[in-house]
């Protein structure tokens, strides 16, 4: 029989990049803590210091350029962003 033979009895499991669950777990958190600062003390300071702007490239705050990627609108928004990273990562 053809399952009987060494190379039909491997169980292969993709594996996951330990990057792709750190993107994925950081994205999140960041997104409880930006709905977590802007409930608690109803401000968008989040927003002004970390959304990439021609305004705050202006300023001089450069790390926009990266942190923006983690800011998300709602939860829909970061749940179909999550989807697309989970399996365009893999």
């Amino acid at each position: 029989m053809i399952y009987d033979r060494p190379y039909m009895q491997d169980d292969y499991q993709p594996k996951q990049s330990p990057v792709l669950k750190w993107i994925i777990v950081s994205t999140i958190a960041v997104f409880v803590l930006q709905n977590v600062l802007g409930t608690w003390f109803r401000s968008d300071a989040i927003r002004e210091f970390f959304a990439l702007s021609t305004g705050a490239l202006g300023m001089g705050l450069v790390w926009t350029l990266v942190t923006y990627a983690f800011l998300h609108a709602s939860l829909f928004h970061i749940l179909g962003n999550m989807l697309v990273v989970f399996f365009i990562g893999r």
